[in-house]
């Protein structure tokens, strides 16, 4: 009896290790390393380098995803910004991490798997950081040095100083965040609290600076082309002022009306005059503008003042006004 258990024991022993073991993928594939060294992810297809393709585009995925939750946090530098900004913040995310280059990626691990091939990529952190600081760090000190200068600057000077520098915002924000987030010890405090500052002192103009805009009878539609501008520039028209920092706009012109051919010609010398509020003139300019019509003097007056309204958006209103 106890030599029959035995014998059946053994059996048992060599029938299961001749039994095939059930294939399954590598660990590095299911469980993917992670260390301080490089970003690493998997991919699966038929070649390896449609796998390596798969395993790429998912990294860009996945670095994305970390941007935009970094900068959903309520505890990030930028959280109090607007959703306005935030949204640009976002898109130039996806912009960053769709787009940096792939050439220092390696494959590090291979395997076939039932027909299918099995990839680990490695993306090096160091060289990845090298390109992100070296695409960011002219824009955000040349940004910089403009935003600090403008600080001595009146009211009006510094919004029209500032203004073009929120351009470089998004893309700041989003290099920098990405930086710490491949270099965990880059120091981010300067970045950070420089967009800040910038947000906070261009709301801070918005809600300071307003135009009360004054025009003769005959100035009447250029005056409407110029407040339209000054809007589209994000500041306030008003008769109260919204601070010491408001501004008055006078406009005066002298219009001439003449045939040239078969065309009314209006030729309109428009006047810009701006005072502060102790009624200091801080600017002054003037343009001619001319335009032609075959239907009436005050359709070629209203064709002037479209030359007008595209002058301002070509040179900026405020450029415009000789501010």
């Amino acid at each position: 009896m106890y030599k029959s258990i035995v014998i059946a024991l053994i059996i048992a022993l060599f029938a299961g290790c001749s039994a095939p073991k059930p294939q399954t993928k590598p660990l590095w594939f299911t469980n993917p390393p992670k260390d301080f060294r490089c970003y690493y992810s998997v991919g699966e297809a038929d070649s390896a380098n449609k796998a390596k393709n798969i395993a790429l585009f998912a990294l860009r995925n996945k670095l994305n995803k970390e941007l935009n939750e970094n900068f959903t946090s309520v505890n990030h530098p930028l959280a109090q910004i607007d959703q306005h900004r935030k949204n640009e913040i976002i898109a130039h995310n996806e912009h960053l991490t769709k787009t940096f280059p792939a050439r220092g990626i390696k494959v590090v691990n291979s395997e076939v798997y039932k027909g299918k091939t099995l990839v680990l990529i490695c993306l090096p952190k160091k060289e990845l950081f090298e390109y992100l600081q070296k695409r960011s760090k002219a824009i955000f000190e040349d940004d910089k040095k403009i935003f600090e200068s403008s600080q001595k600057l009146i009211a009006i000077k510094q919004f029209m100083a500032i203004k073009p520098l929120l351009k470089d915002y998004a893309n700041i924000a989003s290099f920098t965040q990405f930086k710490h987030n491949t270099l965990s010890s880059y120091e981010v405090s300067a970045e950070f609290r420089y967009l800040k500052n910038l947000n906070d002192t261009y709301e801070k103009l918005k809600k300071s600076i307003s135009f009360y805009v004054l025009g003769d009878a005959n100035s009447r539609i250029f005056t409407q082309v110029i407040k339209q501008s000054i809007q589209e520039e994000g500041l306030s028209i008003s008769k109260t002022p919204l601070s010491k920092d408001s501004l008055k706009l006078i406009v005066s012109s002298n219009t001439t009306n003449s045939q040239d051919y078969s065309f009314n010609k209006s030729s309109s010398l428009v006047h810009f005059r701006t005072y502060d509020m102790q009624k200091k003139q801080i600017a002054f300019k003037q343009h001619t503008f001319v335009g032609k019509s075959r239907k009436s003097y005050a359709d070629a007056k209203e064709q002037a003042a479209l030359h007008m309204y595209a002058k301002t958006k070509k040179f900026g209103v405020f450029q415009f006004l000789g501010l």
